[in-house]
């Protein structure tokens, strides 16, 4: 995903209505309305700055299941470690990805290959097949076991709770 498409995706989740590009010679403007709000402004540039991923953080964690935490998390470490640093000190493109992949908005990678949701107590937390071993472990871990009931039209298994 690019960062524009990342920005208005974040944007969108938190609540922003009324996107819209506005196209300028070597530049493109994303405009929106905030929540609560009725004038239009510029969206925040989530991908590169860390205190709009701040927010946007406080927007989809303050409140949320623990499930909906521990799937943040899990995203932020497995991303950060990649990236080899700490998750306390993950850059804004990291968690802008963390938060996208957490709400299976993500689309670059093996999250969202195949479309395939994956739903805890009713919770949507995240999309991808079964190949992903390290949020099985983490599914183990808060007591849900995953297992393979079916195969998609590529005969590739798929995963169900």
């Amino acid at each position: 995903m690019n960062p524009h498409e990342i920005n208005k995706r974040i944007a969108i989740a938190c609540g922003w209505t009324e996107i819209h590009d506005e196209v300028k010679p070597a530049v493109t403007y994303t405009w929106g309305t905030p929540p609560n709000s009725f004038h239009r402004d510029l969206l925040p540039s989530y991908h590169s700055d860390l205190n709009a991923m701040h927010e946007a953080e406080n927007c989809l964690l303050v409140g949320a299941s623990s499930i909906v935490k521990e799937t943040w998390l899990f995203h932020l470490r497995r991303l950060s470690t990649i990236g080899a640093t700490s998750s306390e000190c993950a850059t804004a493109p990291q968690r802008s990805e963390t938060f996208l992949r957490t709400i299976g908005q993500w689309e670059d990678g093996c999250c969202s290959e195949y479309g395939e949701t994956w739903s805890v107590d009713g919770v949507e937390v995240a999309h991808g097949p079964c190949d992903d071993n390290r949020f099985q472990q983490l599914l183990k871990h808060l007591g849900y076991n995953a297992r393979i009931v079916n195969e998609n039209e590529d005969g590739e298994e798929i995963c169900e709770l």
